[in-house]
């Protein structure tokens, strides 16, 4: 398997860099874009939220009978109330009345150009959804803009375990997000007592109008007078700041290296799932694995035209299930003629490695038929290939006879060329042995075994495979 996906792997290394350095590249690039143009910055601070006895037993008794946790009901509680609009217009207020209404600030330089140009991309792009999403778009005043944006970048989250909620303003600058993180506690901190005084005004307007309607003197009801008056008198001191935020010092967004991380963890993920859907759903023979999936085990290392330490590995897989000394062979292409020659002559030189260039271009006696190249090649494209006995490539009459003929006597092969050009069969008898060339990731398995059964049911015992790379 890992030897499987290995060759995968360097089959298909273009689209496996393309998919790690496009993701990793481009999410580097887009990160480093938004540091340069428009880092954003988060201030946090926190706010204690002690329950009252009162709170505790209504949160217990609403969430009686249910799932719900009575400390998370009134901690979600307090945050919807924190990320409501009338929480981000009232910091947004005390924003202006503390700095003032932000004048336009002229900027110049090549960093300025690309914040104001991609502000006015999304803009642009905010404008194109709206129109597109609902017919129209209705633009707006800077006011309302700032308050969407100041409840856009506010982010509430409980600690967990405690009554802390940690509140959180993200600015593109750092001083406006620690004064924004502040004012908004004091803000959401002021409301919230004013929400408990009016409850407890109203309560006790209650209570005192059920007294005063009672002929006798309620104790009870007295006692829970005093108890109201008593806790607008403290201000409900359950709701307080515990810590200030301070000036962030570096930017929260983008963080180039952990997105970095984690999209090279994307395109390693990604390119797995690549190579085990070509594996899965392709169909073409890529790899040696495939080969012996098909042929039985009957498949050569994958070789190149010169490679002879890897034809050295496919000799002895051939002399170990062919008689390649004694029986005649061929070499058959799926592909071109080129493919076919090649691969004949890497193997002749890998199986017979005493044979040299210059013997094997004398004409000596070979025990295999071969092709005539020269017939072979003046023919034109679509004609016959025809296929000559041994009698048309021997030697000059009388050289087989002399002593030194015979001693260099050597068996060789036939180089079938092409599959996909026809040839005759006529006069040449079948090899006891044949080598299927092709190359990786063309030739369909379908393709294949149906070469390989058509030759096995010609006669030829052993059938085997082999990719050339270029």
């Amino acid at each position: 398997m890992i030897q499987q996906y290995a060759e995968l792997l360097r089959h298909y290394r273009r689209l496996v860099a393309t998919i790690f350095f496009g993701i990793v590249g481009g999410v580097g690039l887009v990160s480093t874009f938004f540091l340069f143009v428009m880092p954003l910055y988060t201030a946090t601070t926190t706010v204690s939220l002690l329950p009252t006895q009162s709170e505790l037993a209504y949160s217990d008794a609403f969430s009686r009978g249910g799932s719900l946790n009575p400390a998370n009901l009134m901690s979600e509680t307090h945050i919807e109330y924190l990320l409501s609009r009338e929480t981000a217009q009232r910091t947004v207020d005390r924003l202006i009345a503390e700095y003032g209404t932000p004048e336009p600030v002229v900027r110049s330089g090549f960093r300025a150009v690309l914040g104001d140009g991609f502000r006015l991309f999304k803009n642009t792009l905010r404008r194109v959804y709206n129109l597109l999403n609902s017919g129209k778009h209705v633009p707006i005043d800077a006011y309302t803009d700032a308050v969407l944006s100041m409840q856009d970048s506010i982010d509430a989250e409980m600690v967990e375990g405690t009554y802390i909620l940690e509140l959180s303003v993200t600015w593109d600058s750092p001083e406006v997000a620690a004064a924004a993180a502040n004012m908004l506690a004091d803000v959401y901190v002021e409301r919230a007592r004013e929400q408990a005084r009016d409850a407890a005004l109203q309560l006790e307007q209650e209570l005192t109008a059920q007294l005063e309607r009672n002929t006798g003197i309620s104790p009870e009801i007295s006692s829970q007078i005093e108890a109201l008056r008593l806790a607008r008198a403290t201000g409900f001191n359950v709701l307080r700041v515990v810590d200030r935020a301070s000036v962030p010092v570096y930017p929260s967004f983008p963080k180039v290296v952990i997105n970095v991380l984690i999209a090279i963890a994307a395109a390693l993920v990604l390119s797995i799932f690549a190579l085990v859907s070509i594996d899965t759903f392709s169909g073409k023979v890529t790899t040696r694995g495939d080969l012996a999936r098909l042929l039985g085990g009957l498949a050569l290392p994958t070789s190149r035209p010169h490679d002879l330490r890897r034809a050295a590995g496919a000799a002895r897989l051939l002399r170990l299930h062919a008689d390649v000394n004694g029986t005649p062979g061929a070499v058959l292409s799926l592909e071109g003629d080129r493919d076919a020659d090649l691969a004949a002559a890497l193997l002749e030189r890998a199986l017979w490695p005493g044979l040299s260039p210059s013997r094997q271009g004398a004409g000596a006696a070979r025990s295999v038929l071969f092709l005539d190249s020269r017939r072979r090649d003046a023919l034109a494209p679509g004609r016959t290939r025809v296929a000559v006995g041994a009698e048309s490539l021997a030697d000059p009459p009388g050289a087989a006879t002399r002593p030194e003929a015979a001693a260099k006597a050597v068996p060789g092969m036939v180089s079938l060329g092409g599959a996909a050009e026809s040839f005759s069969l006529a006069g040449l008898s079948m090899p006891s042995w044949l080598v299927i060339v092709m190359r990786p990731g063309r030739i369909t398995e379908a393709e294949l075994q149906r070469v390989a059964e058509e030759w096995r049911q010609r006669g030829v015992p052993a059938v085997f495979g082999m990719l050339l790379k270029a």
